[in-house]
């Protein structure tokens, strides 16, 4: 059974086993506990449709930004996570196992993750299970949720900083001195690290990470990706270019038709641009 359909029998419900990720529905209706990290889908989804009509009748209509329905944080069962992907249209773009380690590089915990994205990737979440691809899973919880999910040709590495943005260096390096914390850098120079770590590997998504509360951007989200070795490496990136490692995901899987998205931009990238160039759509 294709992930893609899979999806489709995930939203309706169903128990099952989600491809290689392994996220099933209950067969109760129990609802996960919530938590100080976060909210239930039910709680989330229901102050979502109280709040709605008033955000959007105080936005401009020019700064209006289709939010995702639920926040950063939020827990609740794979089948009332099918329920809110049905609702937003949303369908897998990639799987991938998240792994942490020790300070001796060994992993710790491997939990399995889902990118999911609206039709139009006006959208998206990244989602965590609480076991490891190939393990049913009875609890998700929402990493990270965010807007315009963005399409790169991660096969074009020779200028890895991607161009739309604009970050100020002598800012981010300040803001990193302010922090005093372990692992932040500037986000080109991550970037470009990142992009070397690997053979062949380039900027795959990026994602605006949308703040509920202020109703507004507070990041960017991204995902490099190598075809050598089917490995990504995540990013989270503040308003400033501060940016830190999100994870690194050993085993990754892409979706059909994000493979025939990329290729399409790489032919297109071929034909029109020399071969010292960056691309990006």
């Amino acid at each position: 059974m294709s992930i893609r359909k899979l999806f489709t029998t995930l939203a309706a419900g169903a128990v099952l086993t989600f491809g290689s990720l392994g996220l099933a529905g209950c067969q109760d209706e129990a609802t996960a506990q919530s938590s100080d990290n976060g909210a239930t889908v039910q709680q989330v989804s229901q102050q979502f449709e109280e709040a709605a009509p008033t955000q959007a009748a105080q936005a401009p209509a020019q700064q209006q930004i289709t939010a995702p329905i639920l926040r950063a944080g939020t827990k609740g069962t794979p089948q009332e996570m099918g329920t809110v992907m049905r609702q937003e249209r949303h369908s897998p773009q990639a799987t991938m196992n998240h792994a942490t380690f020790d300070e001796n590089a060994n992993p710790i915990d491997v939990f399995a993750n889902i990118l999911t994205a609206s039709s139009d990737r006006s959208t998206w979440y990244l989602m965590q299970s609480n076991n490891p691809i190939g393990v049913q899973a009875t609890e998700m919880t929402v990493r990270y949720s965010g807007v315009n999910l963005r399409l790169y040709d991660h096969k074009r590495t020779d200028f890895p900083t991607i161009a739309e943005h604009n970050f100020d260096q002598d800012k981010a390096e300040d803001a990193i001195d302010d922090r005093g914390e372990e692992g932040l850098n500037f986000y080109d120079d991550m970037i470009r690290t990142s992009a070397t770590i690997s053979s062949g590997s380039g900027v795959l998504f990026e994602g605006d990470i949308y703040d509920h509360d202020s109703q507004s951007i507070s990041g960017t989200f991204t995902l490099i990706y190598s075809d050598s070795n089917k490995r990504a490496t995540l990013l989270v990136t503040d308003l400033d270019g501060v940016t830190q490692f999100a994870g690194l995901a050993p085993t990754f899987k892409l979706e059909r038709t994000v493979v025939r998205d990329v290729a399409q931009l790489h032919r297109e990238n071929q034909q029109r641009l020399p071969a010292n160039s960056f691309s990006m759509r």
